[in-house]
């Protein structure tokens, strides 16, 4: 037994000499904070723009905020003390009930991060921002693939008509 202990230190100081000395961290830590930091800052310069919670950042089902949704709520709420304007709760495919619950929800957290919440306007709305509202999108995508077809059907594909979907 002594044997085994002793040859078992052994092999641990051993080993233990064998791994490459750990470099200077230091640069490398800083780099990694200001790369987080910088990404924290886009994400929430982000979440301030769109202004809009999703119905992903609900718990599946339910009015509770996931991770997700708290962390953009506490987000929105600091903007909002100084800042106050809309909020977009999208509904999504939920009951009015629901619906309900999940604005009462959002409505009590900012009220308890210290948001005058009366100045708060609750609305289903897109996204704000530059994008381009989603359904506008799908109505483009539709017509350029009525010009896509028309094209390959023999029309002319250079014709204006064509390619914005409209008929001759």
């Amino acid at each position: 037994m002594k044997y085994c202990t002793t040859g078992f230190i052994l092999l641990t100081v051993i080993i233990g000499g064998c791994q490459p000395p750990i470099a200077d961290e230091g640069p490398r830590m800083l780099d990694v904070w200001m790369i987080g930091a910088t990404n924290d800052a886009a994400i929430r310069n982000a979440i301030i723009r769109q202004k809009t919670l999703f119905p992903y950042q609900f718990e599946q089902d339910g009015a509770d905020l996931n991770n997700l949704g708290l962390r953009d709520v506490v987000v929105l709420a600091t903007h909002f003390r100084t800042n106050p304007g809309k909020l977009n709760i999208r509904r999504g495919a939920v009951s009015d009930e629901l619906y309900r619950r999940r604005i009462d929800n959002v409505v009590e957290c900012l009220d308890r991060a210290g948001v005058a919440t009366d100045k708060i306007t609750i609305l289903d709305q897109p996204a704000e921002g530059d994008s381009m509202p989603s359904e506008l999108v799908i109505l483009i995508l539709e017509a350029d693939a009525a010009g896509y077809k028309k094209a390959q059907a023999g029309s002319d594909p250079t014709d204006k008509e064509t390619l914005s979907g409209g008929s001759k």
